[in-house]
Protein backbone atom coordinates (compact mmCIF):
# COMPACT_ATOMS: atom_id res chain seq x y z
CA UNK A 1 0.00 0.00 0.00
CA UNK A 2 1.30 3.43 -0.91
CA UNK A 3 -0.32 6.76 -0.11
CA UNK A 4 0.96 9.59 -2.29
CA UNK A 5 0.19 13.27 -1.86
CA UNK A 6 1.02 15.12 -5.07
CA UNK A 7 1.19 18.89 -4.55
CA UNK A 8 -1.67 18.65 -2.07
CA UNK A 9 -2.48 22.23 -1.14
CA UNK A 10 -5.17 23.18 1.34
CA UNK A 11 -6.78 26.60 1.56
CA UNK A 12 -9.02 28.18 4.18
CA UNK A 13 -11.64 30.11 2.19
CA UNK A 14 -12.33 32.39 5.18
CA UNK A 15 -8.75 33.62 5.09
CA UNK A 16 -6.58 34.94 2.27
CA UNK A 17 -7.20 32.40 -0.51
CA UNK A 18 -3.95 33.30 -2.25
CA UNK A 19 -2.00 31.94 0.72
CA UNK A 20 -2.35 28.19 1.32
CA UNK A 21 -2.71 26.73 4.79
CA UNK A 22 -0.27 24.01 3.74
CA UNK A 23 1.28 22.37 0.69
CA UNK A 24 2.60 18.83 0.82
CA UNK A 25 4.33 16.33 -1.45
CA UNK A 26 4.82 12.98 0.22
CA UNK A 27 4.81 9.25 -0.37
CA UNK A 28 4.05 6.89 2.50
CA UNK A 29 4.59 3.17 2.02
CA UNK A 30 2.92 0.24 3.75
CA UNK A 31 4.16 -0.26 7.30
CA UNK A 32 5.49 3.27 7.68
CA UNK A 33 4.35 5.37 10.60
CA UNK A 34 4.29 9.10 9.92
CA UNK A 35 3.69 11.88 12.41
CA UNK A 36 2.38 15.26 11.31
CA UNK A 37 3.44 18.00 13.70
CA UNK A 38 2.67 21.69 13.81
CA UNK A 39 1.20 24.51 15.81
CA UNK A 40 -2.47 24.65 16.71
CA UNK A 41 -4.46 25.75 13.66
CA UNK A 42 -1.70 24.83 11.20
CA UNK A 43 -3.87 22.34 9.30
CA UNK A 44 -2.94 18.93 10.71
CA UNK A 45 -6.52 17.75 11.26
CA UNK A 46 -7.60 19.37 8.01
CA UNK A 47 -4.88 17.44 6.15
CA UNK A 48 -6.15 14.13 7.56
CA UNK A 49 -9.74 15.07 6.69
CA UNK A 50 -8.68 15.87 3.10
CA UNK A 51 -6.92 12.51 2.71
CA UNK A 52 -9.90 10.58 4.09
CA UNK A 53 -12.40 12.54 1.96
CA UNK A 54 -14.00 14.53 4.77
CA UNK A 55 -12.79 18.02 3.80
CA UNK A 56 -15.59 20.54 4.26
CA UNK A 57 -16.10 24.27 3.84
CA UNK A 58 -14.46 26.65 4.52
CA UNK A 59 -11.56 24.47 3.34
CA UNK A 60 -10.69 23.53 -0.23
CA UNK A 61 -7.81 21.71 -1.86
CA UNK A 62 -5.83 21.38 -5.03
CA UNK A 63 -3.38 18.65 -5.97
CA UNK A 64 -3.96 14.91 -6.03
CA UNK A 65 -4.20 12.06 -3.52
CA UNK A 66 -3.27 8.54 -4.68
CA UNK A 67 -3.73 5.21 -2.95
CA UNK A 68 -1.86 2.30 -4.56
CA UNK A 69 -1.34 4.40 -7.69
CA UNK A 70 -5.04 5.22 -8.10
CA UNK A 71 -6.28 8.78 -7.72
CA UNK A 72 -8.92 8.80 -4.97
CA UNK A 73 -9.91 12.49 -5.16
CA UNK A 74 -13.34 11.81 -6.62
CA UNK A 75 -14.16 8.86 -4.35
CA UNK A 76 -16.59 9.13 -1.45
CA UNK A 77 -15.00 8.66 1.98
CA UNK A 78 -16.28 5.07 2.35
CA UNK A 79 -14.91 4.16 -1.11
CA UNK A 80 -11.40 5.36 -0.21
CA UNK A 81 -11.00 2.64 2.43
CA UNK A 82 -9.07 5.02 4.67
CA UNK A 83 -9.94 4.89 8.34
CA UNK A 84 -9.93 8.20 10.20
CA UNK A 85 -10.13 8.32 13.96
CA UNK A 86 -10.83 11.85 15.07
CA UNK A 87 -9.58 13.46 18.27
CA UNK A 88 -13.16 13.20 19.58
CA UNK A 89 -14.67 9.70 19.31
CA UNK A 90 -17.85 10.77 17.41
CA UNK A 91 -19.71 7.62 18.44
CA UNK A 92 -23.38 7.12 17.65
CA UNK A 93 -24.99 7.93 20.99
CA UNK A 94 -28.26 6.17 20.14
CA UNK A 95 -26.40 2.87 19.63
CA UNK A 96 -24.77 0.42 22.00
CA UNK A 97 -21.04 -0.22 22.04
CA UNK A 98 -21.48 -3.35 19.88
CA UNK A 99 -23.81 -1.56 17.45
CA UNK A 100 -21.23 1.21 16.93
CA UNK A 101 -18.63 -1.37 15.93
CA UNK A 102 -21.18 -3.34 13.90
CA UNK A 103 -21.97 -0.23 11.87
CA UNK A 104 -18.39 -0.16 10.59
CA UNK A 105 -18.16 -3.95 10.31
CA UNK A 106 -20.93 -3.72 7.69
CA UNK A 107 -18.37 -1.93 5.45
CA UNK A 108 -16.00 -4.91 5.72
CA UNK A 109 -16.68 -7.21 2.75
CA UNK A 110 -15.05 -10.10 4.61
CA UNK A 111 -18.06 -10.11 6.95
CA UNK A 112 -20.79 -9.29 4.41
CA UNK A 113 -22.03 -12.88 4.11
CA UNK A 114 -21.44 -13.93 7.72
CA UNK A 115 -24.31 -14.69 10.05
CA UNK A 116 -25.44 -12.24 12.69
CA UNK A 117 -24.06 -14.61 15.33
CA UNK A 118 -20.60 -14.71 13.68
CA UNK A 119 -20.52 -10.92 13.39
CA UNK A 120 -21.52 -10.56 17.03
CA UNK A 121 -18.83 -13.04 18.11
CA UNK A 122 -16.22 -11.07 16.17
CA UNK A 123 -17.34 -7.80 17.78
CA UNK A 124 -17.08 -9.34 21.26
CA UNK A 125 -13.58 -10.64 20.41
CA UNK A 126 -12.57 -7.16 19.29
CA UNK A 127 -13.95 -5.68 22.51
CA UNK A 128 -12.11 -8.32 24.56
CA UNK A 129 -8.84 -7.29 22.91
CA UNK A 130 -9.17 -3.88 24.60
CA UNK A 131 -10.80 -5.07 27.83
CA UNK A 132 -14.35 -3.98 26.97
CA UNK A 133 -16.07 -7.31 26.22
CA UNK A 134 -18.40 -6.92 29.21
CA UNK A 135 -19.65 -3.59 27.84
CA UNK A 136 -20.95 -4.71 24.45
CA UNK A 137 -24.59 -3.92 25.25
CA UNK A 138 -24.00 -0.70 27.16
CA UNK A 139 -24.88 2.69 25.69
CA UNK A 140 -21.72 4.46 24.54
CA UNK A 141 -22.49 7.59 26.56
CA UNK A 142 -22.14 5.50 29.76
CA UNK A 143 -18.45 4.85 28.99
CA UNK A 144 -15.51 6.92 30.19
CA UNK A 145 -13.62 9.05 27.67
CA UNK A 146 -10.83 6.48 27.41
CA UNK A 147 -13.29 3.65 26.87
CA UNK A 148 -15.07 5.66 24.17
CA UNK A 149 -11.72 6.21 22.44
CA UNK A 150 -11.09 2.45 22.42
CA UNK A 151 -14.54 1.84 20.91
CA UNK A 152 -13.80 4.50 18.26
CA UNK A 153 -10.51 2.76 17.42
CA UNK A 154 -12.23 -0.62 17.12
CA UNK A 155 -14.91 0.93 14.91
CA UNK A 156 -12.17 2.32 12.67
CA UNK A 157 -10.44 -1.07 12.49
CA UNK A 158 -13.70 -3.00 11.93
CA UNK A 159 -14.11 -1.53 8.45
CA UNK A 160 -10.73 -3.07 7.43
CA UNK A 161 -9.24 0.14 6.03
CA UNK A 162 -6.16 0.06 3.80
CA UNK A 163 -4.69 2.96 5.80
CA UNK A 164 -5.50 4.43 9.21
CA UNK A 165 -5.19 8.11 10.10
CA UNK A 166 -5.22 9.01 13.80
CA UNK A 167 -5.90 12.61 14.80
CA UNK A 168 -4.21 13.24 18.18
CA UNK A 169 -4.51 9.63 19.36
CA UNK A 170 -2.61 10.07 22.64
Amino acid sequence: MTLKLDSLTIYNQQLDTSKPLLTLNSEIKSGEIVSVMGASGSGKSTLLAAIAGHLMLPFSKTGRIYLNGNCIDELAPYERKIGLMFQDPFLFEHMSVAENIGFALAQNLQYATRSKHEKRRHIVQMLASVGLDEMANRPVQSLSGGQQSRVALLRTLAAAPKAILLDEPF
